[in-house]
């Protein structure tokens, strides 16, 4: 395929235009009379057929997209950080049990959160950060998410893809009021 595209007399066809795209998701190509370029696509892996010579599979790899953090909010007790994804996570890595706040968020959110605070992953898609003793975190101030923790869910690639299936470094979202939680009526 690769002389073909590099212009080899012997693959060349003028034809690349005229490929045929099937209702199964098969790609064929007429090259040259009684041989075809045949390329059949899934999520896992590409096969690529060489007819009536050969056979070639190439692994494809497409990274999900990144989840997105679209909520940051006080709890109403103002204790705790309910932070909203819109895809499922890889939880950080962090499991559903409560833990160091360090895996997720930057050195400057640690501070403002206070020494003790503590993650815990309440689905794939919520997190809480129940605060420390000596938190400093109040309404209208930026979480900033570590790069390269949060990835989506079941990817286990690493974050070195384009586009990148995890989070963006340095996320920033101001934290809403307790009253500006958009499940209450207050």
């Amino acid at each position: 395929l690769s002389a073909a595209y590099k212009g080899s007399l012997e693959h060349y066809t003028r034809r690349w235009s005229q490929a045929i795209i099937t209702h199964e998701g098969q790609i064929i190509l007429p090259t040259k009379k009684g041989h075809t370029w045949e390329w059949t696509l899934d999520p896992r892996q590409t096969q690529l057929f060489e007819s009536p010579l050969s056979q070639y599979t190439v692994n494809v790899v497409v990274p999900p997209v990144a989840p997105m953090l679209l909520d940051a909010h006080f709890t109403p007790s103002a204790e705790a950080i309910e932070l909203s994804f819109n895809a499922s996570t890889n939880r950080a890595l962090m499991g559903a049990l409560p833990g160091d706040c360090a895996r997720v968020f930057t050195a400057r959110t640690l501070a403002l959160l206070g020494p003790t605070a503590r993650c815990e992953w309440r689905s794939p898609r919520k997190l809480r950060v129940d605060l420390g003793l000596e938190s400093r975190m109040m309404p209208g101030q930026m979480l900033s998410l570590k790069p390269g923790t949060i990835a989506a869910a079941r990817w286990r690639g690493g974050c070195d893809w384009h586009p990148s299936p995890c989070t963006a470094g340095n996320v920033h979202l101001a934290i809403a009021s307790p009253c500006d939680d958009a499940e209450t009526t207050a």
